[in-house]
């Protein structure tokens, strides 16, 4: 287990082998530093090691995590970016209100949690390219997201998508089910009708 900066001032590369993560050496996180987890899955404990790294950091999981577990960055106000390839499954509540974050990346994420990002106000870009479930009030307040292109989702939650004023582009081919988009909170007029657009786009092409 050891701690390094890499590609430069700002950037700190954390292996976890077993044991509990350092504390992550506050200087290396200001004015927008970025962690780089590498090596095993964290434990619940190792989940505290974010509080209060830094102002505006970004975090990337490259090591073997297969879920963010329920809460783990719950209310934490300087997570700004975050990206992880590895995780399946995203805790309910996860990343509620965290109000800085502004791009969330999980190609391989397959169920996004109750609220799991609720209340991110910033949240702009979304990548979940192989998303099947997402569940109730998932984005629920993320007021600046433009687009939800999700294309495997086939469950929707009720008011995921409340709430999110400046959601234009939506794409979710694989959701027929009317009622359920509406009640997901995509039944603003235009949105709706993106959605079925897409859907039907798919099953011509399919």
């Amino acid at each position: 287990m050891f701690g390094e900066a890499i590609e430069g001032k700002g950037i700190i590369e954390i292996s976890k082998i077993g044991n509990r993560l350092i504390e992550i050496p506050a200087y290396f996180m200001k004015d927008g530093g970025r962690a780089v987890i590498t090596g095993d899955a964290m434990e619940p404990q190792d989940w505290s090691e974010f509080d209060g790294i830094g102002a505006g950091y970004s975090l990337e999981l490259r090591n073997t995590q297969n879920e963010i577990p329920a809460c783990a960055f719950e209310n934490d106000e300087n997570l700004k970016a975050v990206t992880a390839s590895l995780v399946e499954k995203i805790g309910r509540r996860a990343f509620r209100y965290c109000f800085s974050l502004e791009s969330a990346c999980f190609q391989g994420v397959r169920a996004i949690g109750k609220a799991a990002f609720h209340g991110c106000q910033s949240l702009k870009n979304v990548c979940f390219g192989n998303a099947e479930d997402i569940s109730s009030q998932a984005f629920m307040g993320c007021r600046r997201l433009e687009a939800a292109v999700f294309p495997k989702v086939r469950y929707i939650g009720v008011m995921a998508f409340d709430a999110c004023h400046s959601l234009k582009s939506v794409y979710i081919p694989c959701v027929g089910n009317k009622r359920m988009l509406a009640y997901s909170g995509l039944a603003g007029g235009g949105q709706l009708e993106s959605a079925e657009k897409g859907r039907r786009l798919t099953s011509t092409n399919s």
